[in-house]
């Protein structure tokens, strides 16, 4: 189910309530930004915070809340499926030299 995330994020970390799924360094060097999901299951609720960063800047989190975990996984697909769509020269390519 997360083959095509894991072709650009790895999971950073999961346990039986929390998944964080993070973006590969090599492309966290080509585009300078990181970018982190991290869904945690709550009682009866799914939470997802999603982060991301870049340098010599502030961490920046959005927090949605879900109903269930197919939904919450459908969130983080669609943004990392964003994500991917608008950097996707810079993963194949790399960084551009001006």
């Amino acid at each position: 189910m997360w083959k095509d995330v894991l072709e650009y994020f790895y999971l950073e970390q999961e346990t039986e309530n929390m998944s964080c799924f993070r973006l590969k360094d090599r492309y966290v060097d080509a585009i300078n930004r990181n970018f982190r999901f991290l869904l945690i299951s709550q009682t009866e609720q799914y939470v997802v915070y999603y982060s991301y960063s870049q340098q010599n800047s502030s961490l920046v989190v959005n927090k949605r809340e879900f109903g269930d975990r197919e939904e919450a996984e459908l969130y983080i697909r669609s943004e990392i499926n964003e994500i991917i769509r608008k950097n996707l020269i810079y993963f194949v390519f790399g960084k551009f030299v001006k």
